[in-house]
């Protein structure tokens, strides 16, 4: 579809507040000129930044659009979705329940998911993404399913079909959506609300956050909600669509001006006890004794040797940030609808900004020596090596078969009839599938292939077994 872009009298639209704390008022020229080399060229999508500093007036800037055919401008007010910045309201909610006493953080979640198999999984590996369960939208690419659609439903038909986790719960790391997602329908349990009721009632209000909303049915309308966009090589800027109704995980839409409220909740502990806001920065802790960096929906993190909270988000062409430096009370926020837009990049240049006088690391980016690149070297299997290979594979897990076939000089790994992926050999048995993942074929005590494994970066260890030699 061709948008028809109109000439806009005031591409460089700029809102700002009254005053700006010292500093801040004497960056502006250096942070405006930072958001403005982000920003696509223009008429185009649009971006907002808040950064605050002390009890000062905040420096707010936006640029852009929030409709393209319309030219409505993107401000500080405009309603996005904030992708996996909700994590951490997601989190804060279980955390919330835990201090009314109403949730254990060590409950197994077989109590809340009877019909799934009980891999000892508890609340709190699933809030730290230490819980070993599948990421939904990889398995639902690696169905041959479209990634984009995903409904509530699912994650727990992900949990009830799996025959497997992707490690030892607790052992390791591997960032999930649809623990996320779990730990919203766990929220519904325990609370006897709807999501969205519960996270009014008890987040939402309370904090004055009125332009705050879930989107837990698909296309549902919110007022002064932003379009998205991606840039296309051919018919210039066109939409790109929000066709979910999961939450949890994401599916929350806010105006920055709200994600300043909650950012100043952390600051402050209005809501919450400050049992609570402790529990929600401290990260997780893996059963060898060793701790990551993940949190309660947010990552706890050095940067530049400085502390700081962060979170980004990314859905359909929606891009979101939030940060927060505690030892300088400093607060980053910003979002902007096109999927262009790289959110931590220009975090970290508005903090590099800001903090310029404070920060004792340079910048890691100027520190790496400039290096080539190193192709990865992949070997050329002979017409009979391949031979073994070629058969047809059944996941139970998926319900799906996978087809291994030679198309004209080299393997190729057929999703049904869906198109092929090359198969490029790494070493003996395993094949780097673009598209796919990583695939390890495993033998029989005889040397016969029976199966392989799938590892992509979320899943891991996805069994398919041989239906025919």
């Amino acid at each position: 579809m061709r948008i028809l872009l109109l000439p806009v009298l005031c591409w460089g639209w700029l809102h700002s507040q009254c005053q700006s704390t010292k500093d801040l008022l004497l960056n502006r020229p250096a942070l405006d000129s930072i958001v403005l080399t982000q920003l696509p060229e223009q008429p185009g999508p649009g971006l907002a930044v808040i950064i605050s500093q002390g009890n000062q007036e905040p420096y707010t800037a936006a640029f852009g659009l929030a409709n393209l055919e319309h030219q409505i401008p993107f401000t500080g007010n405009t309603i996005s979705d904030l992708g996996s910045v909700a994590k951490q309201f997601t989190a804060f909610a279980i955390a919330l329940l835990v201090e009314e006493g109403k949730l254990n953080l060590d409950t197994p979640i077989s109590s809340f998911f009877p019909k799934a198999p009980d891999f000892g999984i508890t609340v709190r590996q699933m809030i730290h993404h230490t819980s070993g369960i599948r990421e939904v939208y990889d398995l639902k690419s690696l169905a041959g399913m479209p990634r984009e659609g995903i409904s509530q439903f699912e994650a727990q038909e992900v949990l009830n079909n799996s025959i497997d986790v992707n490690f030892e719960p607790g052992a390791s790391y591997a960032y999930c959506n649809t623990a996320y997602m779990l730990l919203a329908d766990i929220v519904e349990h325990v609370s006897g609300q709807g999501f969205e009721a519960f996270m009014r009632d008890k987040i939402f209000n309370p904090l004055n956050m009125h332009d705050t909303y879930i989107m837990d049915i698909q296309g549902e309308i919110f007022p002064m909600r932003a379009d998205s966009y991606r840039s296309d090589t051919k018919h210039g800027w066109v939409q790109v669509y929000d066709v979910s109704s999961a939450y949890g995980q994401g599916g929350m839409y806010a105006s920055l001006w709200d994600m300043k409220k909650w950012m100043d909740n952390l600051k402050n502990r209005t809501l919450g006890s400050d049992n609570t806001h402790e529990l929600f920065r401290t990260p997780g802790k893996f059963k060898d004794g060793t701790t990551s960096d993940y949190a309660f929906g947010i990552r706890v993190q050095q940067w530049r040797n400085v502390n700081r909270l962060l979170h980004s988000g990314a859905s359909a062409g929606y891009r979101a940030y939030v940060a927060y430096y505690p030892d300088f009370d400093l607060q980053i926020m910003l979002k902007g609808n096109w999927s262009g837009l790289s959110v931590s990049v220009l975090g970290d240049k508005l903090a590099a900004i800001v903090l310029q006088s404070q920060l004792s690391v340079p910048d890691p980016d100027q520190m790496l020596p400039v290096m080539e690149k190193q192709k990865p070297v992949f070997s050329h299997l002979s017409k009979q090596k391949s031979e073994q290979y070629i058969g047809s594979f059944y996941s139970k897990e998926l319900n799906i078969n996978y087809l291994v076939e030679r198309k004209e000089d080299a393997l190729c790994l057929r999703k049904g009839s869906l198109s092929y992926h090359e198969m490029r050999s790494e070493e003996e048995d395993v094949f780097l599938v673009p598209g796919i993942g990583r695939i390890h074929f495993i033998r029989e005590k005889n040397g016969e292939i029976n199966g392989f494994q799938i590892n992509t970066s979320r899943v891991k260890r996805l069994q398919f077994f041989r239906t025919n030699p």
